[in-house]
């Protein structure tokens, strides 16, 4: 509620007119470049995580309904799994407090 960066009543306007049913408008004591409460940070990526999952359900039905995958591409997105898998693992050793509002490295 501190931050002259970004005013507290630009967010409110933007939330006022963001038209999606699911949203929520989060504050805090601080300013632009305060560590987010720890609290926040855990909803934030709960709310990310099944989104994520949502838009992933969504695109596995798509596959579904265009038939089978090519080898090829089969293999591509394993390796790109693979990659994900190890990426997940960086963040899970990366600390969520460091530099202000990074919520990890990526």
């Amino acid at each position: 509620e501190g931050d002259t960066l970004v005013q507290l009543r630009h967010s409110q306007e933007l939330f006022a007119k963001y038209a999606h049913s699911e949203k929520r408008l989060e504050t805090f004591e601080g300013d632009h470049n305060t560590l987010r409460p720890e609290k926040l940070l855990h909803r934030i990526a709960r709310f990310l995580a099944r989104k994520l999952k949502e838009t992933q359900d969504d695109g596995e039905e798509e596959e579904e309904e265009e038939g089978e995958k090519t080898t090829e591409g089969a293999e591509e997105e394993e390796k790109q799994e693979e990659e994900e898998d190890e990426s997940q693992q960086d963040l899970e050793a990366t600390p969520t407090r460091g530099r202000p509002g990074v919520l990890w490295k990526g």
